[in-house]
């Protein structure tokens, strides 16, 4: 049954190859303590506390299958104590450029030897598309007598690394 799309199934799985799996390994879920996912959760938040929520909501939904199906009875992901980062960190930085610094930056692109790269970035600056979206346009989606352009498809990495283009995120 398709539930997911191939992009979001491939990032999914290189998650867990990276993240989940060498902490668990090939422990069945009733073996698996609390004190073990109070562990793997601290130690994702430790080395990366930005995806450390995302890793810890697949983990409990892998126990949740698992009580979904009778293989376990209780779900010990469940029973951590959630690590919380400090309101010192603050909020992430604005990830974005003024005009100058946009300016400076086309000045480091040579338009004549890479016009490819000139032109990208400036689609990406100036029309707000993200870079899949971008990398997806082809020349049916430029309007040049209305000033338009159509962002309809994205390009994406599906399973083994293939590109494939489908929707994009939003509508």
């Amino acid at each position: 049954m398709n539930t997911v799309r191939e992009s979001t199934w491939a990032r999914t799985a290189g998650m867990f190859d990276n993240h989940i799996l060498p902490l668990f390994g090939n422990k069945r879920l009733r073996t698996i303590t609390v004190n073990q996912c109070q562990r793997a959760v601290n130690l994702w938040f430790k080395e990366v506390t930005y995806n450390y929520k995302r890793w810890y909501n697949y983990l409990v939904s892998v126990f949740e299958y698992g009580l979904k199906h009778g293989y376990i009875t209780h779900n010990p992901a469940r029973m951590i104590t959630m690590p919380v980062k400090p309101d010192s960190w603050g909020d992430k930085p604005d990830n974005f450029w003024d005009r100058d610094q946009l300016k400076t930056f086309f000045k480091c692109i040579d338009q004549q030897k890479e016009p490819e790269k000139y032109c990208l970035f400036r689609v990406l600056a100036f029309a707000g598309v993200r870079r899949g979206e971008c990398l997806a346009l082809t020349w049916q989606d430029i309007d040049f007598v209305h000033k338009t352009l159509r962002v309809n498809k994205t390009l994406t990495q599906g399973k083994r690394g293939k590109q494939i283009i489908q929707a994009p995120k939003t509508k």
